[in-house]
């Protein structure tokens, strides 16, 4: 059975394989008919995030495999991806965990990511029978800083964040200490069109141009240059799994725990900052892009907010060092 599963659901360094040779067949010669704008990734993009808010997981998640699989470093793709996977069959959302790891990976402050991974990887999280989804003490704390962050606008968030706050904060107190909250309702909520359209996200069009110039000009040049990407984040994955069986450690409370975490805590914030500044240079040096003012408007927007976050943590961490808190 287990056997038979893996044929149907592939991993992903597979599925990009297969992916290729669709793209091949079937997009590229669309494009070269139409060699002054491709729009390849952003427009396979765009029809699943329409999917998704309208709450056809299923048809939204082939397209975001897709695109996740171009756009190894973009976290909104990968993020978009592991949550319609697990919200198509909930049976099946250990499929979703390589995507939202992947964006984590690439930005490991990312909001929108921490709660996708806390409704996606089953080692944050369970559905029990009273439909409450109940939380692991790490996955508690992914919502709380979510939820902080969130308090000033995501770039290309289209509901804007007061939706995913409220929820980042309906967690309810259980008193177990291996799940000490729980959000009640979850199956019912998970369900309805408007929970999933809470996470969509609108990617500028020239953060998909390279990956589109790639396909167009060499599928294989693309192909060498995912694969390497593919071994730089399983290199990530892995340390991000030692981060996360360090942090099981920090429901003690004892001050080297909670320092440990709350350093922890800001590098994640400044490696996320300095991500996003990565991308705003490439973003300046692009032209012709629509609403190019705007969108690096709420780009620096976010980054500052990034950064005031990880000051925060830094001062928390200096507290606890020195016993001020």
């Amino acid at each position: 059975m287990r056997e038979k599963r893996r044929q149907r659901f592939p991993k992903p360094g597979q599925f990009l394989q297969r992916i290729v040779a669709a793209l091949c067949l079937f997009l590229v010669p669309q494009v070269l008919a139409k060699a002054e704008s491709t729009r390849i990734l952003d427009e396979m993009y765009a029809t699943a995030n329409a999917r998704l808010s309208k709450g056809d997981a299923a048809g939204a998640a082939r397209g975001f495999r897709v695109v996740a699989e171009a756009t190894p470093e973009l976290p909104e793709t990968n993020s978009a991806a592991a949550l319609a996977i697990a919200l198509a069959d909930w049976r099946r959302r250990d499929d979703a965990v390589p995507y939202v790891r992947r964006a984590l990976a690439a930005e490991p402050a990312n909001p929108i990511a921490a709660i996708v991974a806390v409704i996606a990887d089953p080692a944050l999280s369970v559905l029990r029978d009273d439909d409450a989804l109940y939380l692991t003490p790490r996955a508690s704390e992914r919502l709380s800083g979510a939820a902080e962050l969130l308090a000033s606008p995501y770039p290309g968030l289209r509901s804007g964040p007061l939706a995913l706050v409220r929820f980042a904060r309906s967690g309810e107190t259980t008193g177990d200490p291996y799940f000490p909250q729980r959000i009640p309702g979850f199956r019912s909520l998970a369900r309805a069109a408007s929970f999933a359209a809470m996470f969509v996200v609108d990617v500028p069009e020239s953060r998909f141009a390279v990956y589109d110039a790639r396909i167009v000009a060499s599928m294989k040049s693309a192909v060498d240059a995912l694969a390497r990407n593919q071994r730089r984040l399983e290199e990530l994955r892995a340390r991000l799994r030692e981060v996360q069986a360090d942090l099981v450690l920090n429901g003690s409370g004892d001050r080297p725990s909670r320092l440990a975490f709350a350093e922890r805590r800001a590098a994640e914030l400044e490696a996320s900052a300095a991500e996003r500044e990565r991308r705003l240079v490439l973003l300046e040096r692009t032209e012709g892009t629509d609403g190019k003012a705007e969108i690096l408007r709420e780009e620096r927007a976010w980054i500052e907010a990034l950064k005031r976050s990880a000051a925060k943590e830094r001062r928390r961490a200096e507290a606890i060092r020195t016993g001020r808190e």
